[in-house]
């Protein structure tokens, strides 16, 4: 509590105005005596004194310290008791915001992982875009996600009846549903252009560009024509119809005849590096001069790859030829192309007509592709010639 001694003297004064009794007062400097009240007396209102002024206390100015991310608020100081209330302390400053950490750098985009798997009923996510595999269909009839684009797989199909997804550009196709679902597409098979090539002629609508030359520049050395070979002719009649090429319709082949029957160009550049087998076939029927001990008259297949100028022999042909012709051309001029060549001569064997084939290897499969029935005979003997039907190239 504090002292009242600082103030003895303005109480002093105030108890004479009120002629009070003594009354002593201790514990100061000196001792007063103050007068009694008389019992019952009641003085003036007096006037309170002043009021004591309580010392003014001053907070301490609380700092807050320096925290990461918080800020700290300094305690004001305690109100003083009794007097004037307290100013308090200065708020403490807060200490500094916490710098945050600097914003993580996104990762590199992922390489396309497996698509997710689809929810119930759901359909299954798109693969990723480098191969990603499509993903598994919903177990109650979800779709199988797509393929990823450089080759990934179809996703695979719902259990209860899913579709396959698709397979991705060169990929696989997906695999079906467990329960009925259909397979995915798979890629596109490349067709071979020489699997097109497919020349058939059979003469019942005319000489379908084939022509007949003498080979001796003499027209007439040139026994060929086209029509239906009566009895005098060829010993058999055409091989299918009533149109086909014969040395002589009507009659025996002449003596020192030379002569070629050639087909117009075929392009068969569309084989010229294909696996496939290309063959040349053809059916014919002949009978010349000559038997295994001399073959003097005969026909033979030359090729061409270059639309005529020059022509080669073609020596693997089945039926096989009989031999090389060796007549006697010595009045005879010029000597028939066929002197020297592989060729058929005599009569054919059955005296049936035949079907030849003649494979074409990948170097006679050209853009300018011709190939001619070459004819020659000698000075004596005559016979009933060669008879040529149905021609065809086909490929397999």
């Amino acid at each position: 509590m504090p002292s009242i001694c600082p103030t003895f003297p303005r109480l002093l004064a105030y108890l004479a105005q009120l002629s009070v009794g003594t009354a002593v007062i201790v514990g100061c400097a000196s001792t007063t005596v103050i007068n009694e009240l008389p019992e019952g007396f009641a003085g003036e209102s007096g006037t309170g004194g002043d009021e004591v002024v309580g010392g003014d206390g001053t907070g301490g100015d609380g700092t807050g310290g320096d925290g990461t991310g918080g800020d700290g608020t300094g305690t004001g100081g305690d109100v003083g008791t009794g007097g004037d209330t307290g100013t308090g302390g200065d708020t403490g400053t807060g200490g500094d915001a916490g710098t945050g950490g600097d914003a993580g750098t996104g990762g590199d985009a992922g390489t396309g992982g497996d698509a997710g798997t689809g929810g119930d009923a759901g359909t299954a996510g798109t693969g990723g875009t480098a191969g990603g595999t499509g993903g598994t269909g919903g177990t109650a009839g979800g779709t199988g996600g797509t393929g990823g684009t450089a080759g990934g797989t179809g996703g695979t199909g719902g259990t209860a009846g899913g579709t396959g997804g698709t397979g991705g550009t060169a990929g696989t196709g997906g695999t079906g549903g467990t329960a009925g679902g259909t397979g995915g597409t798979g890629g596109t098979a490349t067709q071979d252009p020489c699997e097109a090539i497919n020349y058939v002629v059979d003469f019942e609508s005319g000489a379908s560009g084939f022509t007949h030359n003498p080979t001796s520049n003499i027209p007439a050395d040139d026994p060929w024509e086209l029509g239906t070979p009566n009895g005098n002719g060829a010993g058999v009649g055409c091989h299918s119809g009533s149109q086909c090429w014969v040395t002589d319709l009507n009659d025996e082949y002449d003596d020192c005849e030379m002569a070629e029957l050639v087909s117009p160009v075929v392009d068969l550049s569309a084989c010229a590096a294909s696996a496939m087998t290309v063959e040349l076939t053809f059916w014919h029927w002949y009978d010349f001069e000559g038997s295994s001990s001399r073959w003097y008259d005969g026909g033979t297949v030359q090729v061409s790859t270059n639309g005529g100028s020059n022509w080669q022999d073609v020596t693997n042909v089945s039926p096989a030829y009989q031999g090389v012709i060796n007549g006697g051309y010595n009045t005879c001029t010029p000597d028939p192309d066929v002197d020297g060549h592989q060729s058929w001569s005599g009569r054919i064997p059955g005296n049936a007509i035949t079907q030849v084939t003649v494979p074409l290897p990948a170097n006679l499969r050209t853009a300018n592709f011709r190939m001619r029935f070459l004819y020659g005979a000698d000075a004596a003997t005559n016979e009933k010639g060669w008879l040529i039907d149905d021609i065809a190239i086909t490929s397999y």
